[in-house]
């Protein structure tokens, strides 16, 4: 590291600076400019900030790891998420955005009412505001630019993690979405520059794409689909490719996360919200891990075994060490900061999203629902300097991004299901989901004991069975023991969202026979959706693998 590469990553932090202070006035207002734009946000924007979110600092070193233990092939099993974010696209992107809602935990009290409803919305608030938002923070974007920075700068880990969250902060703490949205559009192409650049140095090193391509297409490695070993069915790669393909993208809910529910909601109206899915999805899966792809790759040329400062392997370190191998004193800072945009790209959408839940559907709705719009937002900005402190700390006990990655896919493998019947069946109700997030949970912790019970193997497929039909069984008997939502929520709740299919023919009725139907939703809108899905299924993962 010499003198430019310093200035190249001064110059860049001091953008991101003056970009947060100048959407500083716009979050001033409340929460809806806060957290939501005011809802007047463009797809392209939304699209884009939805990719960079996406694109963390972690990333690069997560699908490295793929590659090195699992070839091509192993990215399948982020892969397989194309299938329910084009269901996102098709199906829910629309309702999401007729809600009109802050966040997607009010949709919770929108669709049960107060009583269970408003305490499933406060519980998750606390859940995933706080509990999940502080892990996801600490375990992957913190973690993997500390150990980014570790590699380049020797830099102590303790040290690394402060710098890294005091970076967050800059700008992320006073600027409100806005503020995010505009850095995470200029963060995505700095750090899609970062991970070309790097491409091009390997390629480079191995004599050129037509030598690269000689030394790699022979190896297990250059493998698109995954390979059955007959040596343990349960444990073959191509038995997981099969349970991610056929069960876990359905299992970990299809109908969007919080993060998309709040860039689909701040939307300028329904059209906008399905073009911004429609250029995540693209963006997302065709355009931006191929740079990384190569990288790895050629790491198994160029650094065939890559250990920690223990002496373990760690596939993860390899991508930061082909950084320190091959990337030139005077573009390293511009490598770097490429970093930095992933890193912060990611964790200003985790701050704000945090303390979204915590500020809207815990602190605003049962501890200060009088709170003026200024103290709210006072209030948001203090959450979110302490949900980076806790995410600090995770980093600092966390090691390996892979194992959290597939920690969190099991955890919430169980109430994928109830979340797509809620806004297709009028008879889940709130229990149906309290049920469905404790069981998940449950069976997710106990699945290799249980798998030991019933003496199955204790694999990654078999906890997936376990985690999905376990939880199904207990929210499904659950809500039949239980009494539904009450009629008039859910008229309210039909009217506003017009949910198609013969789920809600009970309501339906009563309406019809009230006179207040106002536009009753057609079943022909789930046909062209599931029409949409294959055709965009195919056209997203066509462009990924062509």
């Amino acid at each position: 590291m010499i003198f430019l590469d310093w200035l190249t990553i001064g110059i860049y932090c001091l953008l991101m600076f003056v970009i947060g202070l100048w959407f500083k006035q716009r979050a001033e207002g409340g929460i809806v400019g806060y957290f939501l734009t005011g809802r007047k946000l463009p797809w392209w924007l939304a699209g884009t900030s939805l990719v960079a979110t996406s694109f963390a600092s972690d990333t690069p070193l997560l699908i490295t790891g793929f590659v090195r233990q699992n070839g091509i092939a192993g990215n399948w099993y982020w892969w397989f998420m194309a299938l329910a974010s084009v269901a996102t696209l098709f199906f829910f992107a629309r309702l999401w955005r007729r809600a009109r809602i802050v966040t997607d935990l009010e949709f919770i009290e929108l669709r049960y009412g107060p009583g269970a409803g408003a305490a499933l919305r406060g519980v998750k608030a606390v859940f995933m505001g706080i509990i999940f938002n502080v892990y996801a923070l600490g375990a992957w974007p913190v973690l993997g630019l500390t150990k980014v920075l570790q590699v380049t700068t020797e830099w102590p880990k303790g040290f690394t993690i402060i710098f890294c969250s005091l970076l967050a902060l800059t700008y992320s703490v006073f600027a409100g979405l806005w503020g995010v949205v505009a850095t995470d559009f200029i963060q995505f192409f700095w750090a899609i520059g970062g991970a070309l650049l790097l491409a091009a140095f390997a390629i480079n090193a191995v004599g050129g794409f037509g030598s690269f391509w000689d030394k790699i297409h022979n190896l297990p490695e250059a493998n698109f689909l995954p390979t059955h070993t007959a040596v343990n069915f349960w444990e073959s790669p191509l038995i997981f490719f099969l349970s991610l393909i056929l069960i876990q993208w359905w299992a970990r809910g299809v109908e969007g996360d919080g993060i998309a529910v709040q860039r689909l909601s701040a939307c300028k109206n329904e059209k906008e919200s399905f073009f911004a899915m429609l250029w995540f999805n693209i963006a997302h899966y065709a355009i931006r891990p191929w740079p990384w792809i190569i990288v790895a790759l050629v790491s198994l040329i160029i650094l065939p075994t890559v250990t920690n400062s223990v002496g373990i392997v760690d596939h993860e370190l390899a991508y930061p060490q082909m950084i320190n191998h091959l990337i030139p004193a005077g573009l390293k800072g511009f490598m770097l900061a490429s970093f930095f945009a992933a890193y912060m790209s990611t964790v200003d959408t985790h701050l704000n999203w945090g303390s979204s839940y915590v500020v809207n559907d815990l602190y605003r709705r049962f501890i200060k629902p009088d709170a003026s719009p200024k103290h709210l937002v006072l209030v948001a900005r203090i959450v979110t300097v302490l949900l980076m402190c806790g995410g600090g700390i995770i980093a600092l006990i966390s090691s390996s991004i892979v194992d959290a990655f597939f920690n969190v896919l099991l955890l919430f493998s169980g109430i994928g299901l109830v979340g797509i019947a809620r806004w297709f069946w009028w008879r889940v109700n709130a229990w149906s989901e309290i049920s469905a997030m404790i069981s998940s949970a449950m069976f997710a912790v106990f699945a290799s004991p249980i798998s030991d019970i019933f003496r199955l193997p204790d694999s990654r497929p078999i906890h997936l069975f376990i985690v999905v039909i376990g939880s199904t069984a207990v929210w499904l008997l659950v809500t039949f023991l239980t009494k539904p939502t009450p009629e008039e929520n859910l008229k309210i709740f039909f009217q506003r969202i017009r949910p198609a299919g013969p789920g809600w023919k009970n309501i339906v009725s009563v309406l019809e026979s009230e006179g207040s139907l106002h536009e009753p939703a057609s079943i022909d809108s789930i046909k062209l959706g599931a029409l949409g899905w294959c055709f965009g299924v195919s056209f997203i993962l066509g462009m990924t693998l062509s």
